[in-house]
């Protein structure tokens, strides 16, 4: 992109201690904008990471964050923002905080029983913050007023993609609904059907048929391990090599659907679990969306994968990290940035199923409220499991993804595939290396 003659030049000051990582806001905010003013070597007019001006070098937060701080309660003001140790809002050091999750790395943070930082016991809830609005995009919107820059509004994209926990499952899980509810000739039918060669659940395929006829193309992530972890815990109940597993896939690929692995609870390396999908991948989204930062990503690196979607809720909706677009994580330890996109997880049809415990209808409001609300600035990532086309147990989520897919026609939103998204924030479109 070409640099327009009446933006702003900037210069990363040599004095700044942490010229990488305000060189890395930089490019984000910059990205967000939707402009090129990043120019290293070119004439100043404004200085990033100098003791003073609106970009100051914020040594109080790095003193705490060098030392291994990261606890909000003493990182953040009251309202929830960095500042200067005069008291000044530091909006450039509250996105890198927020959009790399620093604050989940204090080491008093609450866990689940699988090791995760669930939703009610995030920063969200504690400092009564709304996590279905996007806190840094508020924080670059005031950056930008503030160095009277204009922002280039972008309708924004749902980005539509599927875990495949389970395909067998709709013979125990739909199967008990029904008894349950006294539907016993369905009951009986649900039986039957595998007798005939029907599973229910098998149909990543005509998923696929159904989004096709709207114009979308999407990703699915597949689990290559299977069986019970714990007692909380389990992978699949399907083996990768099963031949109608293997039919499915390739009818995927046929039909121009990403193929991502769904990282499994075991002992497997990424790369022993892509050899076992059989074809090449490179996109991942962690099994229940367990994800040790940054260790993980680094990991996938190292095999080739360069996105990844695991950063998000189970329990609620939103952006778990306050921003809306993907990004290239910054590694505090090493002082670079890790080259792999992160797709940030925004909307999942189990949350209101089972965590909200919603109805499909009660659930549809809401996630067009969200949408309504971000329309603009904003990648939102949708996920569906293929257990959710069935109209049993999840009775009303099968339309309710379908009335999602028409959001895309009636120009509110655009709609975007992983290989499209991918190149348009692509490392050298935002990081100028």
């Amino acid at each position: 992109m070409s640099k327009s003659v009446d933006t702003p030049t900037v210069e990363i000051s040599e004095i700044c201690p942490e010229k990488n990582a305000y060189k890395w806001t930089w490019e984000v905010f910059s990205n967000y904008c939707g402009n090129d003013f990043v120019s290293i070597n070119d004439k100043l007019s404004i200085t990033v990471g100098s003791e003073h001006g609106i970009l100051a070098y914020n040594t109080l937060f790095w003193n705490s964050i060098n030392k291994g701080e990261f606890d909000h309660l003493t990182i953040l003001n009251d309202n929830g923002f960095v500042c200067y140790d005069d008291g000044r809002i530091d909006y450039f050091m509250t996105a890198f905080y927020f959009i790399n999750t620093l604050f989940e790395r204090d080491s008093n943070v609450v866990r689940d029983e699988l090791n995760r930082i669930d939703y009610h016991h995030s920063i969200w809830v504690k400092r009564n913050l709304k996590v279905d609005q996007p806190f840094v995009n508020n924080c670059f919107n005031a950056l930008a007023q503030l160095l009277e820059l204009d922002l280039k509004k972008r309708r924004t994209q749902l980005w539509f993609s599927h875990d495949i926990d389970s395909v067998y499952g709709a013979y125990r899980q739909d199967g008990k609904w029904l008894l349950k509810n006294g539907k016993l000739f369905a009951f009986i039918r649900q039986i039957l059907l595998p007798l005939f060669g029907k599973i229910e659940w098998m149909n990543l395929a005509k998923i696929a048929a159904l989004e096709s006829k709207r114009g979308v193309k999407s990703t699915f992530f597949l689990l290559t391990e299977k069986g019970q972890v714990n007692k909380r815990a389990y992978n699949s109940d399907y083996s990768i090599e099963d031949k109608r597993i293997q039919r499915e896939i390739n009818e995927l690929v046929k039909s121009s659907n990403e193929i991502g692995l769904h990282k499994s609870l075991s002992q497997l390396t990424y790369a022993e679990e892509i050899k076992k999908i059989g074809i090449p991948v490179w996109a991942n989204r962690n099994h229940f969306l367990l994800m040790k930062w940054n260790d993980d990503l680094k990991a996938q690196i190292e095999v080739g994968i360069k996105v990844d979607a695991s950063l998000g809720y189970a329990e609620h909706y939103g952006f778990r990290n306050g921003y809306s677009l993907p990004f290239y994580p910054f590694d505090i330890e090493t002082k670079t940035v890790l080259p792999i996109l992160e797709i940030p997880l925004n909307v999942m049809d189990g949350t209101f199923s089972s965590y909200m415990n919603k109805t499909a209808d009660e659930g549809y409001d809401l996630v067009h409220h969200f949408i309504e609300n971000n329309r603009e600035n904003a990648v939102i990532s949708i996920l569906w499991h293929n257990s959710h086309f069935t109209d049993y147990k999840y009775k009303g989520f099968p339309k309710m993804y379908e009335r999602l897919l028409k959001l895309t026609q009636n120009g509110l939103v655009d709609v975007v595939d992983l290989t499209t998204l991918t190149q348009h924030y692509s490392f050298e479109s935002i990081h100028n290396s």
